[in-house]
């Protein structure tokens, strides 16, 4: 039963990192769109930047602009969708 429970646990966890994916692509970082994101998904402000600061850990800054390049084709090393692809174990693309 603890299995499922964690199982599930890490599933939510996941799932969540992705729609955190997402806004950030689409709300950006700046000023006040963590607090945004927290309220889209009626999760709390640290969580969201919790999970944003994993998912920055997981993909390198561009070498050139310093920007990260979040999200678009989990086929290529280094995007944010591949990251989140190894994380979840499955091999699958993750679709956000």
């Amino acid at each position: 039963m603890r299995d499922q429970y964690q199982i599930l646990r890490q599933f939510t966890v996941n799932y969540r990192r992705a729609r955190v994916a997402h806004l950030v692509r689409h709300y950006g970082l700046g000023r006040g769109q963590q607090a945004r994101m927290a309220r889209a998904l009626g999760v709390s402000p640290t969580t969201i930047s919790r999970d944003v600061a994993t998912l920055l850990a997981l993909v390198a800054p561009c070498p050139y602009c310093g920007s990260y390049p979040l999200l678009v084709d989990s086929r290529q090393d280094g995007t944010l969708a591949a990251a989140l692809s190894r994380v979840s174990g499955s091999g699958a693309d993750v679709v956000v």
